[in-house]
């Protein structure tokens, strides 16, 4: 049976794409590579592993590189708004987006590393159509295993000014964005004081969100393990109640002040402290693992 025309456009693109990324991959992408996403199985879904942040980056073989010698497991890639334009080239960006992500999407399938497309903007929750048409080109581009989808409604204005009102949009958006994703898993990101906030009906808000998630990943962005451990403690009870599993998230980037980041730590002592963190969750239903934001600070860090 012949491919519709739009799918077999789709295809052409992700052909041409590999081709002229110039990142020395030679790839022929078949039609079904390129619109079925790859699937996860029942055991890759709450099996620990190392999940990293993908925001902004340039060649896809140095990035899978060092994936598979720091043990990551998914990848949760940049991809904005009309990222399958090969044309569109998002904010502080120096070159197109199709073409570097459609080439990673072939790399991390070939290593067995899960996926998934990062996106969201505080923008979005007053604005959900923007949120659904780009779940939408998501799941049309069928590169993706899951989606991550970061919010922060908190950074709005309206957040001091009317917050019940952006409490109530996020809840929406996430729900809209949840009825896009037919096939692909939902996690979020949620910080770990998320509960302390409630919906009209007193539901606390991360346990609102994650009604609509199949997992989360907790934002624990402090340089001690104890601290990560006690501050992460309530958003993963929160999760298991639900049966959402859910993973622990740490900085490597320069931030300020400096403990809420492991910047300047060398990599065989993160790593230590990563297998600390997997070691003391091994006992907590549903953990997932860790998530480091993001990859290039990991790589900054001196070896």
């Amino acid at each position: 049976m012949a491919l519709p025309s739009s799918l077999r456009r789709l295809v052409a693109v992700v052909v041409a794409a590999s081709t002229i990324t110039g990142l020395a991959l030679s790839v022929t992408v078949m039609p079904g590579a390129a619109l079925e996403a790859p699937q996860r199985t029942s055991a890759s879904a709450v099996q620990p592993g190392r999940a990293m942040w993908l925001w902004n980056w340039s060649d896809n073989a140095s990035v899978i590189a060092f994936a598979q010698a720091h043990q990551v497991t998914e990848i949760f890639a940049y991809v904005s708004p009309g990222f399958t334009n090969p044309a569109t080239i998002p904010p502080e960006w120096s070159q197109p987006e199709w073409p570097l992500i459609s080439n990673l999407a072939v790399r991390a399938r070939t290593d067995h590393i899960l996926l998934s497309a990062l996106g969201g903007d505080p923008s979005w929750v007053p604005n959900p159509s923007v949120a659904v048409a780009w779940a939408d080109e998501v799941v049309a581009s069928g590169l993706f295993s899951g989606v991550h989808l970061d919010l922060e409604p908190w950074a709005l204005a309206a957040w001091t000014t009317n917050q019940a009102g952006v409490i109530a949009q996020t809840v929406s958006v996430v729900a809209q964005v949840r009825a896009a994703l037919p096939a692909l898993p939902l996690e979020l990101s949620l910080p770990w004081w998320l509960y302390q906030y409630r919906t009209a009906d007193g539901t606390p808000l991360d346990l609102a969100l994650l009604a609509y998630a199949n997992s989360a990943a907790i934002i624990t962005y402090f340089n001690n393990v104890g601290q990560i451990e006690s501050f992460g403690a309530q958003e993963q009870a929160d999760a298991a109640s639900l049966s959402k599993p859910a993973r622990l998230a740490v900085e490597t980037d320069v931030v300020q002040p400096s403990w809420l980041t492991f910047a300047g730590t060398s990599q065989p002592a993160f790593t230590q402290i990563l297998d600390q963190i997997d070691a003391a969750n091994a006992a907590t239903p549903g953990y997932l693992g860790v998530a480091v934001e993001d990859y290039t600070g990991w790589a900054a860090m001196p070896a």
